[in-house]
């Protein structure tokens, strides 16, 4: 037990400027017992001669080389050809600390945990997030975690955490879902017993300028967050009905913030594809939306100004947060 293998999943997709240093890290890491499956996904740069030459320096390392077929097909695969009796995923441009894995099984044993969360820096090329540090040690049931996620006190990203793997298995990311950690993470949450999560950030997240960015066209008009929102509601709703007004609230914040955002930039949904499909769906469910017992007055209001005028709303709720954001720098510059 205290020798137990972790299999580490990292997707790789022309990354060749940043996977030596996702590698390195792994390789260093304080616990030795690792498997690392590098599955580069049709890559077109020098990823694949990286792979190939880890391989060759570390027995740990296994490579599969498939066609392009998009990071969830990478993460599936990597985890049908996973023999650790643990699982983790990092993404090929990210990186981690030392004692990150260390860390994880430690908390993972002496809480008997089916998942363990980090926290994590985010870092682009100028500087470095640290503001994570507390060492704040929180503990969930299925149904806790799930509340926490919805409230933004877990994340749905699949990396940073290390998971049992019987409460992985059977669960398959979604081929072709371009967010496709969100269904994946409330599905794994449900059927574990207990999530751990430690306020220590040991994992790095990079920001990158050149990354499938949420701010392009194909992103919003496939429409995958909004499906994946819809469908988790639904997955509550039969599963854990007592959670469904959190969820609810949720998903109803979710759609109204992305809808400013596009109303915002047009660009991103030139054929206004996703907005009516979010227009229709909050002015379809509005009475819904409107008695859910945790909605508050000034969110209800904002739903009332959003059916009468959408784009009246959008532009009020743009201004009120960009004035609201202004008015606590200045608080902060007078004190």
């Amino acid at each position: 037990m205290l020798n137990d293998k972790i299999s580490i999943v990292i997707p790789i997709y022309n990354t060749d400027k940043y996977l030596p240093k996702c590698i390195n890290s792994v390789l260093n890491q304080t616990y030795k017992n690792l498997e690392i499956i590098l599955v580069d996904d049709g890559s077109t740069d020098k990823s694949v001669e990286i792979c190939d030459k880890y391989s060759l320096q570390d027995n740990r390392i296994h490579v599969i080389h498939q066609k392009n077929s998009g990071i969830a097909h990478a993460r599936n695969t990597g985890i049908r050809i996973a023999t650790g009796e643990y699982l983790s995923f990092i993404d090929s441009d990210d990186y981690i600390e030392a004692d990150m894995y260390k860390t994880l099984l430690d908390k993972l044993y002496a809480y008997d945990a089916d998942i363990v969360e980090c926290d994590h820096f985010r870092a682009n090329s100028e500087k470095i997030n640290t503001n994570y540090n507390s060492g704040e040690i929180l503990q969930f049931n299925n149904q806790q975690a799930l509340e926490a996620l919805f409230l933004g006190k877990l994340k749905d990203c699949v990396w940073s955490k290390l998971y049992k793997r019987d409460v992985v298995d059977g669960i398959e990311f979604p081929v072709g879902n371009i967010c496709e950690d969100d269904p994946w993470t409330y599905k794994v949450f449900a059927r574990s017993q207990k999530i751990v999560f430690i306020d220590l950030a040991k994992y790095y997240y990079l920001q990158r300028e050149d990354s499938n960015s949420h701010s392009s066209i194909f992103f919003w008009e496939k429409l995958d967050r909004f499906y994946n929102s819809k469908e988790r509601l639904e997955f509550i709703a039969r599963d854990f009905p007592s959670l469904f007004n959190v969820a609810q609230k949720r998903f109803w914040l979710d759609l109204l913030n992305n809808y400013i955002k596009l109303e915002i930039n047009k660009h991103w949904d030139k054929s206004k594809k996703t907005r009516n499909e979010i227009k229709k769906y909050i002015i379809t469910n509005y009475n819904s939306f409107y008695s859910n017992p945790l909605i508050n007055k000034k969110d209800r209001l904002r739903l009332k100004i959003f059916r009468a005028n959408s784009m009246i709303a959008c532009h009020l709720f743009s201004f009120y947060t960009k004035f609201k954001n202004w008015a606590k720098g200045w608080g902060k510059i007078r004190h």
